[in-house]
């Protein structure tokens, strides 16, 4: 994209569930918007995303483009329309990935119409809004600054990421639960040098004053083996929606801050982010690296969301009954009082 034409890059490991409970395997480039009028806008608030054009970052090929009919109620009202991702294959395995995209470029639009089937589809629900979903294989050449689509304007933020799905580099360790973009995600900026890279880093940060740790670019696998520390799957029998997930990891502009990341499967929490101040001892509000198997039960208060804002109400435990199974409960209540406490059978069981 432009300079101009978009305000910063987020690091890889955003959190937003629970689309994104787990850290996200791509980079945002976050959008300004104007002001509407009163209900206008995807988010029914008045802010309007301009569509901006987005290019080929280097000669390639488009291996993949997703057609999404998107039905959604995140304005209050039912809307549905079309929106586009797609995939330029560069070298080797490396992959860009383009999201939040449409109208795309009569290149690309060609290629959709012209295929005969598309290659999969696939429906799927987030927060608020189902996703029914074509991909395509049109294997189209493009050149580097071809432009390619404009961002959708449904959104804040055009995705742009990485990967190697020839050699992946996360190092999961359950593979065949995640796609090639999370197990082989790359940092964009290691992909740049110069002036470029120089002026990129500069732009990484949240989406308020937050700025990370110099050269800091986020991280996507954050799992301890051994400890409470990573993601945690509802279901290890299939490839899941991240919606029934649960992920204890740290923050991915500020690494020092924990982070309980909760899909739609605890039992008394809602959905969402809940940061919380650590403690080097004892039960209560340790590191996710300190709870291990045979440990007991640990307990967590004091939530709050990523600006300070209090989230009260209930407290959570967790527990390994041994490495790849994690016990989690919310219990009304805004202290944990004194232990030793006991997750019930009501808690939810997640595993890895």
């Amino acid at each position: 994209m432009s300079y101009a034409d978009f305000l910063h890059i987020l690091p890889l490991g955003n959190l937003n569930p629970p689309d994104h409970t787990f850290p996200t395997s791509h980079m945002y480039f976050a959008l300004g918007s104007v002001q509407g009028p009163p209900g206008s806008g995807p988010f029914g608030n008045g802010a309007v995303f301009p569509q901006k054009p987005v290019f080929a970052v280097a000669d390639g090929v488009i291996v993949e483009i997703g057609v999404t009919q998107v039905t959604t109620v995140l304005s209050g009202q039912t809307t549905r329309y079309e929106e586009y991702s797609f995939v330029l294959g560069v070298c080797g395995g490396l992959r860009a990935r383009y999201g939040h995209v449409g109208p795309l470029s009569a290149e690309l639009q060609a290629a959709v119409s012209q295929a005969a089937r598309p290659n999969y589809c696939n429906i799927y629900d987030g927060a608020g809004s189902t996703y029914e979903l074509c991909n395509y294989r049109p294997d189209l050449p493009v050149r580097g600054g071809q432009q390619l689509a404009m961002t959708s304007g449904r959104v804040a933020a055009f995705d742009f990421g990485a990967y190697d799905f020839v050699d992946p580099v996360a190092g999961f360790g359950r593979p065949d639960l995640y796609g090639d973009e999370a197990k082989g995600s790359i940092c964009l900026l290691s992909l740049y040098s110069g002036d470029e890279k120089a002026k990129m880093s500069d732009r990484v940060g949240g989406w308020g004053t937050e700025k990370p740790p110099a050269g800091w670019c986020g991280k996507v696998n954050q799992d301890m083996p051994g400890t409470a520390q990573g993601n945690w799957f509802k279901d290890i029998t299939k490839f899941s929606s991240e919606d029934e997930n649960v992920a204890l990891i740290y923050d991915s502009i500020d690494p020092s801050k924990p982070v309980f990341s909760l899909g739609r499967s605890v039992p008394g929490a809602g959905s969402g982010t809940l940061y919380f101040s650590p403690r080097p001892n004892g039960e209560v509000n340790r590191l996710f690296a300190d709870v291990k198997p045979g440990g007991g039960t640990y307990c967590y208060e004091g939530f709050g969301d990523r600006w300070g804002n209090k989230i009260d109400g209930y407290t959570l435990r967790i527990a390994l009954a041994d490495p790849e199974t994690l016990h989690i409960e919310a219990v009304p209540g805004a202290l944990c009082g004194t232990g030793p406490w006991v997750v019930s059978a009501s808690a939810a069981t997640l595993r890895r």
